[in-house]
């Protein structure tokens, strides 16, 4: 794997456990987003308060599990008020259908899926939470290639276009998310309703929600050590990443 793009979570992480890995570059949700606590429909649960002695379905190291942290001390609870049990996607979306679960904590198009499908309900959107910008990163050997580098430069600004694409096109999008994930149509459009995601150059206020994270987490015991995140970014890509988007946004192709 040369390249890849997602939440911070798994990054930082991964990080912490040593992992030699250099961020290329931020993205940023515009929009409200799929990233929410889902309870079933008819639940009696109505407040993150009532969570306290509650079984919560979450995959770990996922940016849901940095905000699902947050948004329970911001609930007055702590970590170990409720029972978090880790699961995969699939797995939360069985338990909380069937009832081994009171909340599963999740993102899209999942969240989409288990509203339009499942007809679960929104506990708690969680953006407004919190919400650290995800991560465009690659392998620190990929970017000690020269030739290898060249091309993740070359890549990043093409994933740049393919993502000014989408956002310019949702119904076209809707439809390659329904045909290639083999999900409904009415959950793909949802999905895509509430996102529009922008990539941005690594900059002094993103490193230090991310280090805040990453530095949450130590606190909370569940890594042993925080990385000091700001070694871990690839700082040359900036230029590439600002006139990439900028190029894009004016529709234009950003060599």
């Amino acid at each position: 794997m040369d390249i890849a793009a997602g939440g911070e979570t798994g990054v930082l992480f991964a990080m912490a456990n040593r992992s030699e890995i250099k961020v290329l570059a931020a993205t940023r949700e515009s929009r409200l987003g799929g990233s929410a606590i889902l309870v079933r429909k008819g639940s009696p649960i109505r407040d993150l308060a009532q969570l306290k002695g509650k079984t919560i379905a979450l995959p770990y190291y996922t940016h849901q599990h940095y905000q699902l942290a947050v948004a329970l001390k911001r609930a007055g609870l702590s970590w170990h008020d409720v029972k978090v049990v880790n699961l995969d996607t699939a797995a939360g979306s069985a338990a909380l259908n069937g009832k081994h679960a009171d909340a599963f904590v999740v993102w899209d198009p999942n969240t989409a899926i288990a509203q339009t499908q499942q007809h679960a309900r929104v506990l708690k959107p969680l953006k407004p939470v919190i919400d650290p910008p995800g991560m465009l990163y690659a392998p620190s050997a990929a970017l000690d290639d020269p030739s290898k580098k060249a091309a993740l430069r070359d890549l990043t600004r093409r994933v740049i276009r393919a993502n000014a694409w989408v956002n310019k096109h949702p119904e076209e999008w809707a439809k390659s998310i329904s045909r290639l994930s083999g999900i409904p149509l009415a959950a793909a459009r949802l999905q895509v309703s509430r996102s529009r995601s922008m990539y941005e150059p690594v900059d002094k206020p993103t490193v230090a929600a991310w280090q805040k994270e990453v530095d949450y987490f130590k606190d909370l015991g569940q890594i042993p050590s925080a990385p000091v995140v700001k070694d871990s970014v690839q700082w040359d890509f900036a230029p590439v990443v600002e006139k990439a988007a900028a190029a894009s946004d004016a529709g234009q192709g950003g060599r």
